[in-house]
């Protein structure tokens, strides 16, 4: 077994951040290599500053897949229990913002994604819910593969989204 399939979910831990803003770098790179409006299109620095990333950080509301030993981060994303886009409503859930992974792990995604679906079942939660911008169809498609069921939009300036929820 590799040290990657052993990988730990967790709060990440003050350092982390370098490591999370190259996932982030990294990805908005592909994502303006391969033709894909997304963080690259609405100016994800100004909107997420490393500041937002130090302050969840701090009060421990990002979380990090992580490889024992070496420290490799392979996922990252923030999570909360309200999302003032998705309005008011009465069922208890967790929203994931910020998701990031290393590409050169693929399933780590995966992996995250579910350890992040049990911490919310471990603190009552009958929802785990996020959104991914609607003209992304791969990420799309992933989240379905996932048992992500789209149940609406939001619409945020620029960022025209697909609201995303399972059932836990």
């Amino acid at each position: 077994m590799s040290g990657r399939e052993r990988a730990v979910f967790g709060p990440a831990a003050p350092g982390d951040e370098e490591q999370i803003f190259s996932l982030i770098r990294d990805r908005i790179q592909w994502m303006d290599d391969h033709g894909i409006s997304q963080w690259n299109y609405v100016n994800y620095w100004d909107l997420y500053p490393e500041s937002y990333y130090r302050t969840a950080i701090s009060e421990g509301r990002l979380y990090v897949l992580k490889v024992p030993g070496t420290g490799e981060i392979l996922s990252a994303g923030v999570l909360a229990e309200s999302d003032s886009l998705w309005g008011q409503e009465d069922l208890p859930s967790v929203y994931l913002h910020n998701f990031v992974t290393d590409r050169a792990a693929p399933g780590s995604g995966g992996i995250f994604l579910a350890a992040c679906e049990e911490l919310a079942r471990s603190l009552g939660k009958k929802r785990f819910r996020l959104d991914c911008i609607k003209t992304n169809l791969k990420l799309n498609q992933y989240y379905e593969a996932h048992g992500y069921q789209a149940v609406g939009e939001i619409e945020d300036g620029k960022y025209v989204g697909t609201k995303r929820e399972k059932v836990l």
